[in-house]
């Protein structure tokens, strides 16, 4: 019999497939991601493994380098970036070992630090000083493809994941960024994956694939199941020198479907008991009763029953360390195997029945070995298909289980020391089946904070849900309610991470924490939950809640005199000026914020709020100033917070701050501009899914483009936005009903202008959200006028002028002025007309390029 891991069976095609792409990509012709995709045992990592030989074995010049990682499932919750990781480290101990770590310290330090074995201790700590206390997601994405960008222009590159279909999101998200970055011309991102698994669970791997296809910057290649050919030339090498019927090698085909795995599994299930010296099959009892029934039996069923003999096949020892091993994982390391084992075996024994089993090739295979940061050297053996090791795992009763992980977690924890948080989600799944459930809910919450610290927020988000649901069999008291304290606050900073606050979780969480933060007399955390429930309040339009929670974070400001409660109570009286209105409130509390906070603030507060109060202050700011007739000072306070936004290179942020840059430009009339501003905006939203904010986008381009003529396509990406934001927020439905009216009264489509006319209004009144009512009123106006009605008209004009002038808002007060002094003139009172509009006028003193102050100019000059 020939090693079922020596034979490599067809794929000729797929093999000269993976070598057009190879050399599409190095000379940047071609697709940069290619994915192959197969069934469970498909022979995925076959044909990768085979042609990664051939192209070592057959590359002219220098060397490839190699990255090559697994995505693995694991039993609780994902670590982002694990495939992306391994793979790097697979480069850091290849035939350019130097060069790559060089590269990654020069311009990857942030995923340098985090590989295991590569530097010595004291390099690692030495850098880790020299990193930012946590690692911004834009940032990491940056640093890795300019590293990858250096190492291929020196080098042919080659990065390998299998099993795209287990990765995370942020790993996921990363392949995305590196596979658009047409600039790479060396570089070939090669993966595989199961395409049932990433239809049947929605994937984000699916829209991934499909968006890079359309951009021609992604090929797949399907792997069909063997035929009856390549089943038969495989069974006439592992049975050589013996001869295979080809009535059994059909029936074999035909029951395994040529998959290859169940076909190789079946050739060791029948293997030495079941063929004669003539190749037929033999009756036994214990699987099929005569030739000719293989076909009738189910495979997956048949699978189970083929597995489980294997393992029957196998002494105690092995029995015992496989069982072990799965509960380590799909991967695992021999230490953890023989911690586990308690004793049974030594870790030489253990790592030597491992590799004998490996060298085999049915159960396991071989891995890269890893130095622990104790210094502890062990190999690592990897199971060959999830089957095994979900059989496996099922041989260890309750009982032994619950031990077995206790061992596995405590030999972790000595293993890593203080750099245990690099496997909490690992050790947290160990505590938890060992039932030690204060350490699963304390590694949990760790991996929670390594998770946002690498802006992986969904995935932190899920593993504080985790904990959560373990804290119920933690024993009461102090301890306990602290470590529900930094839970609930992690919650909240997770869920505003994804601005989730209309999830029922989250108000539950935002109380719990207030509760929990009064009693510990902690500032921060209070704050923390008084912004989550500001937050919550604002997205369900209840402007009464979001007032109560300003003037909680403003009392315990004054109580505390706590600096950072202080800046908060600043913002939030802001937000409560735009919502009713008052710019000169806006104003000044967003000029005091800008004294207070001329940088960052603390990250978390940051991200529950959804922005950095310095950013936020220049937006909300250049509102109040563009309202207060300042239109020069806004643009310039909304450039400064673009150039800040894309400083932290955050992407909600920069699309926020173009949003805000974009209204700006939309009330000073600069239509080109908005039409910049919301392109950019629209194709960032586009890329990193902020549906927010891509409807935003195609409001104000909408109306940029019906501005510049492109009238009909410009009115229907409008209408598009207008109903896209209301299904995520009613905060900014009275502006965009602003927009949109005026776009549709320009041209004249009266219907829907006075549609969008009414829609803000009612919006007005139901959420109190004020700020856009005279323009609103102004806008009525003008309906009332083309429906004929000229005493109605200025009766609701004048309205809109008087509130102007209680607010101080100029901006406005300078269109309603115009609207009425048009009316007037076109009733011969032009006097009057001219009187209102020059003492309107006479108060600006820049701005003097907009539409509004053009416009009036030209009236009173008439």
């Amino acid at each position: 019999m020939t090693p079922a891991s020596r034979l490599f069976i067809g794929r000729t095609a797929e093999l000269a497939a993976l070598t057009d792409w190879w050399e599409q990509a190095r000379s940047g012709g071609g697709a940069q991601l290619g994915i192959v995709t197969a069934e469970a045992g498909g022979g995925k990592t076959a044909l990768l493994e085979e042609w990664v030989t051939r192209l070592q074995t057959r590359h002219q010049g220098p060397a490839p380098v190699i990255g090559w990682g697994q995505c693995v499932e694991l039993f609780d919750a994902d670590e982002p970036y694990l495939p992306i990781l391994e793979a790097l480290s697979s480069m850091c101990h290849g035939p350019h070992r130097d060069e790559v770590i060089a590269v990654l310290r020069r311009c990857a330090s942030s995923w340098l630090v985090q590989l295991p074995g590569v530097l010595d201790e004291a390099s690692r700590a030495e850098l880790w000083q020299a990193l930012p206390r946590s690692f911004s997601r834009p940032g990491m994405f940056a640093e890795l493809d300019i590293a990858l960008t250096e190492l291929s222009s020196a080098y042919p590159l080659l990065l390998v994941l299998e099993d795209l279909h287990l990765a995370d999101r942020p790993t996921v998200e990363l392949v995305s960024y590196l596979a658009r970055r047409r600039s790479r011309v060396n570089v070939l991102l090669l993966g595989s994956c199961r395409p049932a698994e990433v239809l049947t669970k929605a994937h984000r791997l699916r829209s991934v694939i499909q968006d890079l296809g359309t951009r021609g910057l992604c090929q797949r290649l399907r792997l069909e199941p063997w035929s009856a050919v390549d089943v038969a030339t495989f069974l006439a090498d592992w049975h050589s020198p013996r001869t295979v019927t080809p009535e059994l090698a059909i029936e074999i085909a035909e029951r395994t479907e040529g998959n290859p795995l169940f076909v190789v599994a079946l050739c060791r299930h029948l293997e030495g008991r079941h063929l004669d010296d003539e190749g037929r099959l033999v009756l036994d009892d214990q699987v099929v009763r005569a030739a000719g029934r293989l076909g009738a039996l189910g495979v997956p069923d048949e699978v189970r029953l083929m597995l489980q003999r294997q393992i029957d096949d196998l002494d105690q020892a092995d029995r015992a360390i496989l069982a072990v091993a799965a509960a380590v994982g799909e991967e695992f390391a021999i230490e953890s195997v023989g911690a586990g084992l308690t004793g049974q075996l030594t870790v030489v024994e253990v790592e030597e029945r491992c590799a004998a089993l490996a060298r085999q090739g049915s159960l396991l295979r071989s891995s890269e070995p890893v130095e622990w940061p104790d210094g502890t050297v062990t190999g690592r053996c990897r199971f060959t298909h999830q089957m095994y090791r979900e059989a496996l795992y099922d041989l260890l009763g309750p009982a032994r289980r619950v031990q077995v992980h206790r061992a596995i977690g405590a030999r972790l924890t000595a293993g890593y020391g203080g750099g245990s948080e690099e496997i909490a989600s690992e050790l947290a799944g160990h505590h938890e089946r060992g039932r030690d459930y204060p350490q699963a809910v304390a590694e949990l919450t760790t991996a929670a904070r390594v998770a946002m610290s690498r802006a992986a927020y969904p995935e932190a988000h899920d593993l504080v849900r985790r904990a959560l649901s373990l804290l119920e069999q933690v024993p009461g008291g102090p301890g306990r309610e602290r470590l529900e304290l930094q839970l609930r606050r992690a919650s909240v900073v997770a869920v505003a991470s994804v601005w989730g606050w209309r999830e029922p979780d989250a108000i539950v969480d935002c109380l719990r924490l207030s509760e929990l933060a009064v009693a510990h007399e902690d500032v921060s955390a209070q704050v923390t939950a008084l912004l989550g429930l500001h937050n919550i309040a604002m997205v369900r339009g209840d402007g009464k809640a979001r007032e109560d929670a300003a003037a909680e974070v403003l009392s315990l400001a004054q109580r505390t005199r706590d600096p950072t409660a202080g800046l908060i109570a600043h913002l939030l009286q802001c937000y409560i000026g735009s919502r009713v209105g008052d710019c000169a409130a806006m104003w000044e509390h967003a000029r005091r914020i800008l004294e207070l906070a001329p940088g960052r603030t603390d990250p978390e507060l940051a991200l529950v709020l959804g922005e950095q109060p310095a950013v936020a202050a220049h937006q909300l700011g250049a509102i109040a100033l563009w309202q207060l007739g300042h239109p020069d000072q806004a643009r310039r306070h909304v450039a400064a917070a673009l150039t800040d936004a894309r400083t932290l290179a955050i992407p909600v942020d920069v699309a926020r701050a173009l949003w805000y840059a974009a209204v700006i430009h939309t009330l000073c009339g600069d239509a080109p501009r908005v039409a910049e501003l919301a392109i950019e905006l629209e194709d960032l939203s586009v890329e990193h899914d902020l549906q927010l904010w891509r409807a935003g986008g195609s409001v104000l381009g909408g109306w940029a483009a019906a501005t510049l003529g492109d009238v009909e396509a410009g009115l229907a990406r409008l209408r598009t936005g207008v109903a896209g934001w209301a299904r995520f927020a009613r905060l900014g439905s009275t502006f965009h009903a602003c927009v949109a009216a005026d776009a549709f009264l320009s041209i004249g489509h009266v219907e829907e202008a006075r549609s969008a006319v009414a829609a803000g209004l009612a919006a007005v009144a139901s959420d109190g959200e004020r700020q856009s009512e005279p323009e609103l009123l102004r806008l009525h106006g003008e309906l009332l006028l083309v429906s004929g009605e000229p005493d109605s008209a200025e009766r609701e004009l004048n309205r809109a002028l008087v509130l102007t002038r209680q607010r101080s808002a100029r901006g406005w007060q300078l269109r309603a002025a115009t609207s009425l002094a048009r009316l007037w003139r076109q009733q011969g009172r032009t006097a009057e007309a001219a009187e209102l509009l020059a003492g309107v006028l006479e108060w600006f003193d820049e701005g003097h390029d907009t539409r509004d102050l053009r416009t009036a100019g030209v009236i009173v000059a008439l």
